[in-house]
């Protein structure tokens, strides 16, 4: 007996329509107009009609279920329909998409895999209502790798046609939801079912407002009203989706012997990874491996692609970052494809520049924080390109296979181009095989960064650096001009019979030599160093320390340090590993010692020390004990000196007076002294503790055209003419660092020191009263230089000084200050300027 719900819901339709709701979204489709039978999609049209039928009347009655409002009613404009034909037997089926869904819109009628057939009343082909299947049909275990009581892992293709998958429960869900107008509790759609009924059932008929064409043949097949959806308990048995004469709702666990419909639903799912215990599962032959091994929790927290949503950060080149996920906080590239696999360097296959191939702890770092081996298939896989195989491509790097049986990537050693072994990714398979094994290699994976194991990698990227042979090794060091000095930046790694490598091992080749350089006895160290080097003396780790803004460890240690991390702003590149005392490590990760070739007194040599503990943060000089069991690292230094400061060329003044000679500069057409004046006068002064590096110093009037003047023949006392020339060129070329870029690059305070981009080499040689010592720089705790000048013109002396302005502050000019008559007790310094 037919049941003609079609006429109750006229009746309701014409109800909503009296009460003068013209906006109404529902209206059953038209007898003629059928669903478009090619792959296009298009906007599915709707328009109202009658329905043929017989005046009997249903048992059921309409007040059963709760009617639902035109303004719950999903917009049926936004539906699009569509078709596409099953590849396996030739199957032709409808399709719906809802807000970006694809479904099915006919029940499956794949009839390999139906062991009960099809449904009563249907012709032998089963075209009209599908096939009938048990849970066991649905899973198709041999593809699945899953069975009646072994409960699957989302999503799952099944019997499904490729590209189309089982839909969960909650998808079915979402869908009613979204067709009812919100979510009713206990997932009861109550009146929603005669929306969705094809108009052409036998029985339960309806308006199939939505396309989905739910097909019922008959009042007791039970059958074709059940969907099943691989939401599983965990027994194994699923859920399914129940509809009735009025309503529908989520019932479960199907029986082993229960049969149903299957709607399939096109595409992957949406990566689950906040459940990642029941989202990821273990398929296969890869039990026999991974079995009871549960994925690491944390792929949830730290995956970037999710919920649909994917904040994978990508570049516009293509490659992936995931720095912010990967425990070793480590930048990650991809590149995949048989033209750009890897970059020829000499004939050998390698990285781009500043990336290196990812060794073994580092592939293990990537996996683990995959989610683990056994799951880094599901995570890492790109979600499309691996057959039936699904994955979450959780992190963005989007893993493709590379030929038929997947992809293989090489593992790096501790050389650049060295490979020891490989990652495989399979088919079918969702671990990560780490092999032994070096060939087969079809695709690479690039980590940003050198090699973890060589010493570039504790580099400043942003400094040049020179490179030097030790041709009795053959090993290369990296080099850094620091000061008038040629440094190695890294520690001396050759053999002695005493040295030693941090963790005790005494192979040049290991891990921990390789990158810490090793630790020798005084005795060692003094002849450690090859040809053309030397240790460092004390005065050149004083020049160092000087060097480093405000003397602080963090300027000369490596940003790669493993526990406190540097700027390294001067290239030095300093790991902190201690030492070695009496067999054992001391300070480790927390200081460093370097030998120097300095001896203060007895067994006492100076050394360099850079420490960091608690609210400490120091570099400095310090003697040390030469005790038998000491073990220092060490840098050598070149015997060759490097130019630093001013870059241009000096000129010679040899004074015949005296026989002082002193070196002179051009700067913008005037030839300047680059040194402070020494020749002795009535009215001069010795003032500072060499005479020799600071000069003399002068009192007004200066002498300069008398019978003795100050200056050489030739030259005069610098003029405020000179001076305002000087300063003016100075400005013009950068305002802001003038005074900077007229100060000796030494001399001053650490925190102060000066560029000397002119050769000007002015030196803190301090404003000195003569009569009672008074002397500026001891009074105010300032460096200061003090220039004594004449105006020529107005017969008038003036001095120009230039300090640090108290401690640990920078003054940034040049001050022009007239010098008191009345009270001229004063001395300052002389630079003489060529005549011309």
């Amino acid at each position: 007996m037919r049941n003609k719900i079609f006429i109750l819901l006229t009746a309701f339709l014409l109800a909503m329509t009296s009460c003068g709701d013209d906006k109404s979204s529902v209206s059953a489709p038209d007898d003629e107009t059928s669903q478009e039978e090619d792959s296009s999609s298009s906007s599915k049209k709707s328009s109202s009609s009658s329905k043929k039928g017989s005046s009997s009347s249903t048992s059921s009655s309409s007040s059963h279920r709760a009617p639902l409002s035109s303004s719950s009613l999903f917009d049926v404009s936004k539906i699009e329909t569509g078709s596409f034909t099953d590849k396996r037997d030739g199957h032709k089926y409808k399709t719906v998409t809802i807000d970006g869904q694809t479904w099915m819109a006919q029940n499956l009628n794949y009839a390999k895999a139906s062991s009960i057939g099809c449904h009563k009343g249907d012709n032998k082909d089963c075209t009209k209502y599908g096939r009938i299947y048990t849970w066991g049909d649905i899973l198709d275990s041999t593809k699945s790798h899953c069975g009646l009581h072994d409960k699957c892992s989302p999503p799952l293709q099944g019997i499904c046609p490729d590209g189309w998958r089982i839909p969960a429960a909650w998808e079915w869900v979402e869908l009613l939801d979204k067709l009812y107008g919100s979510s009713p509790d206990f997932h009861k759609w109550s009146g929603l079912s005669p929306y969705l009924f094809s108009k052409d059932n036998d029985y339960y008929e309806g308006i199939d407002a939505y396309g989905l064409s739910i097909a019922v043949p008959g009042k007791d097949d039970q059958a074709a009203l059940d969907f099943f959806t691989i939401t599983q308990w965990s027994s194994g048995s699923p859920d399914f989706i129940r509809f009735s004469y009025s309503g529908a709702g989520v019932h479960g666990p199907a029986n082993v012997t229960d049969s149903a419909s299957l709607r399939c639903i096109k595409g992957d799912l949406i990566p689950d990874v906040t459940r990642p215990t029941t989202t990821l599962g273990v398929r296969g032959d890869d039990r026999k491996v991974c079995n009871g091994v549960e994925p690491e929790s944390f792929i949830s927290t730290k995956a970037c692609n999710k919920n649909g949503e994917n904040k994978c950060r990508k570049e516009a080149d293509g490659s992936t970052y995931i720095s912010k996920w990967i425990r070793s906080s480590s930048d990650y590239y991809f590149e995949y494809g048989p033209f750009n696999l890897f970059i020829e360097e000499k004939g050998k296959k390698t990285c781009p520049f500043e990336w290196h191939i990812p060794g073994r702890s580092e592939w293990e770092d990537l996996l683990y924080t995959a989610g683990g081996s056994c799951y880094a298939g599901y995570t890492l896989k790109a979600q499309e390109g691996w057959g039936d195989d699904y994955a979450l491509d959780a992190l963005g790097v989007g893993i493709k296979p590379m030929d038929s049986d997947g992809v293989t990537f090489p593992i790096g050693g501790s050389k650049k181009g060295e490979i020891t072994g490989t990652v495989i990714f399979k088919k079918g398979s969702n671990i990560a095989t780490l092999s032994d094994d070096t060939a087969n290699v079809s695709g690479v994976l690039c980590m940003k960064g050198r090699l973890i194991d060589d010493t570039l990698s504790l580099m400043n990227p942003n400094l040049e650096y020179g490179e030097f042979t030790d041709k009795r090794d053959n090993r290369t060091y990296k080099t850094i001009d620091i000061g008038h000095t040629k440094w190695m930046a890294e520690n001396l790694n050759f053999e002695t019979d005493s040295s030693i490598c941090n963790g005790g091992t005494r192979d040049i080749n290991s891990f921990s030599c390789n990158r810490y350089g090793r630790y020798y006895l005084y005795e060692d160290a003094l002849t450690a160093c090859p040809a053309g080097w030397r240790l460092p003396t004390k005065e050149e780790f004083d020049t160092l320390v000087y060097i480093a803004p405000s003397k602080k460890a963090r300027y000369l240690v490596s940003e790669e340090n493993d526990t406190y991390k540097g700027y390294n702003t001067l290239g030095f590149s300093l790991i902190m590993k201690g030492y070695i005392w009496n067999g054992r490590d001391d300070f480790r990760d927390t200081a460093t010692y370097l030998w120097s070739s300095t001896v203060y007194k007895d067994s006492a040599v100076y050394t360099l020390v850079a420490y960091r503990v608690a609210y400490t943060d120091s570099a400095y000089v310090s003697k040390a004990y030469a005790k038998e069991n000491s073990k220092f690292n060490v840098r050598c230094v070149s015997e060759e000196k490097v130019a630093y400061g001013y870059k241009g060329t000096y000129g010679t003044l040899v004074d015949e007076r005296d026989g002082h000679e002193y070196r002179t500069v051009e700067i913008n057409g005037t030839t300047w002294m680059a040194e402070n004046l020494k020749y002795e006068s009535k009215n001069s002064t010795c003032r500072k503790d060499s005479c020799d590096i600071y000069g003399l110093h002068y009192t007004y009037p200066f002498d300069s055209t008398g019978s003795n003047p100050l200056c050489p023949d030739g030259w005069h006392v610098s003029t405020t003419a000179d001076w305002d020339s000087l300063l003016a060129f100075a400005q013009a070329n950068d305002s802001a660092t003038y005074a900077y870029d007229l100060r000796y690059t030494f001399r001053w305070p650490s925190y102060s020191q000066g560029g000397d981009t002119y050769g000007m080499s002015i030196i803190p040689n301090t404003c000195y009263r003569y009569n009672d010592g008074y002397d500026l720089a001891n009074v105010s705790d300032e460096a200061v230089a003090c220039i004594g000048a004449e105006d020529v013109v107005n017969e008038r002396g003036y001095y120009y000084i230039m300090s640090s302005t108290q401690t640990n502050r920078v003054n940034k000019r040049v001050y022009k200050r007239s010098i008191n008559m009345s009270n001229n007790l004063y001395r300052f310094g002389i630079r003489c300027v060529k005549d011309k």
